[in-house]
């Protein structure tokens, strides 16, 4: 917001706004009675310090971004997950596994680019406590390589229990593509202790862990910063009429 506010000071006519890890995107609506929808307070705050447009990646619902009074895209970082990817997979089968239905998407557009099958574990979260339980549910993973695909990995209790349940039903191994690896508290120890063999993350935030690898999605953002440009200031493309 100080940046959007010191580029508007000087004179810059139109600010895009590049937030690659939304801030409270989680919070995108009213869990319990008094909550605020924070993902909201922040959108409000940045266009109020003067930005024209949001540009964010992988954004934890999409339609938290309609609450920007203006352009806004969100990047899907699934190309760069998939060009990381494929070097570590070579002839394997592979499966493409969403922690809980939110995900299944997610899941959906890295298994159409990596040619695999895709679905989705069944999660429950306390709203109060935040405690995740995993309801058990069989996918045929048997000998398979899985990519466990997911937005945000913060303390790592879901990644970590969807690891151990995957192994449990027979898979082979299990890679992380996660867009925003917070790797709060325990998190590293609990992905040690789970049996995850490797972690994908966007350069949205540096991880901080030795077996996490970095997807690029800078040639990502710029296409997004483009498009934006061009619907703020009404460029026409210069192809054949």
């Amino acid at each position: 917001m100080l940046l959007v506010e010191a580029l508007r000071g000087l004179g810059a006519a139109s600010v895009i706004a590049a937030p690659l890890y939304l801030p409270y995107s989680r919070q995108d609506r009213r869990f319990l009675r008094g909550e605020p929808i924070s993902v909201a307070a922040v959108l409000h705050s940045l266009a109020a310090a003067g930005a024209s447009a949001v540009a964010t990646v992988d954004v934890h619902k999409e339609y938290s971004l309609e609450w920007f009074p203006g352009p806004a895209a969100n990047i899907d970082p699934s190309p760069a997950f998939a060009e990381t990817l494929r070097p570590l997979l070579g002839s394997d089968i592979v499966y493409v596994i969403g922690p809980d239905r939110g995900a299944v998407e997610r899941a959906h557009r890295l298994a159409e680019r990596l040619g695999a099958a895709f679905d989705y574990l069944e999660k429950q979260r306390d709203r109060v406590t935040g405690e995740v339980r995993l309801k058990p549910k069989t996918v045929e993973v048997e000998g398979a390589t899985v990519i466990l695909v997911d937005d945000i990995v913060s303390t790592g209790g879901t990644l970590a229990k969807a690891t151990q349940l995957l192994l449990q039903q027979g898979a082979r191994r299990v890679i992380a593509a996660v867009t925003h690896c917070l790797l709060v508290g325990p998190a590293v120890e609990r992905l040690e202790n789970a049996g995850i063999e490797a972690l994908i993350c966007a350069n949205t935030v540096k991880p901080c862990w030795s077996k996490a690898r970095t997807a690029d999605i800078g040639p990502l953002l710029a296409e997004a910063a483009k498009r934006l440009a061009e619907r703020l200031h009404g460029y026409e493309s210069e192809g054949p009429r």
